[in-house]
């Protein structure tokens, strides 16, 4: 960790002086010129830091794998067919490291009774476009913390929704964990004003 000490000084030349600038020369009646100095130190970390309670899962068995190796193959109907069976899920969406898109137009329901965890890999985007919440992970019972609902490494965008229960990337309702790791929230819209309106994210 770095601590910074600056100092601003202001000069004023005055008469006519000549400065020379490599091979340019200027004079003037008046110069301004404002110096900084100052000195930089640094010190220990704290001996205690607060660090993430939860890592990133593994994600070596997949239950599924949504796509077959190219973008197009990633798409929404792959991803509603494996989020009907839960567990894990990843992505084959071709071209190793490559960004990928995928447009979502209607919300995306997670599996009720079993633990779903879907890893984007660092390069999926789940895209509402504005006109849809992304993923609707609705309990039966209140209280109960199963199953578990993780998204790691996955970016939602454009999420909408205009219910007061906000969520308009991700709604969980009615008991259940979400574990969220890695992700990135992106222009996710809920509704402006009502009674115990929640975010727009999650």
């Amino acid at each position: 960790m770095l601590e910074a000490f600056f100092n601003l000084r202001k000069y004023e030349l005055l008469g006519n002086t000549e400065i020379m600038i490599g091979a340019l020369s200027i004079t003037t009646t008046t110069i301004l010129l404002l110096v900084v100095t100052g000195t930089i130190r640094s010190w220990a970390l704290p001996k205690n830091v607060c660090r993430s309670p939860v890592g990133l899962q593994s994600t070596s068995k997949p239950a599924t794998v949504v796509g077959t190796g190219t973008a197009a193959s990633c798409n929404q109907a792959a991803l509603v067919a494996a989020l009907l069976k839960g567990g894990i899920i990843t992505f084959n969406c071709g071209n190793s490291g490559i960004p990928v898109t995928i447009p979502i137009t209607s919300e995306l329901q997670v599996a009720k009774g079993v633990d779903t965890l879907i890893d984007g890999g660092g390069i999926v985007t789940l895209d509402g476009q504005g006109k849809t919440r992304i993923f609707r992970f609705d309990r039966l019972f209140y209280g109960n913390a199963t199953p578990i609902f993780t998204v790691q490494r996955l970016r939602l965008i454009n999420g909408y929704c205009q219910d007061n229960g906000g969520g308009c990337a991700i709604l969980q309702k009615n008991g259940g964990t979400t574990k969220i790791i890695n992700c990135v929230f992106e222009n996710n819209t809920g509704a402006v004003t009502g009674q115990d309106t929640a975010g727009g994210a999650v």
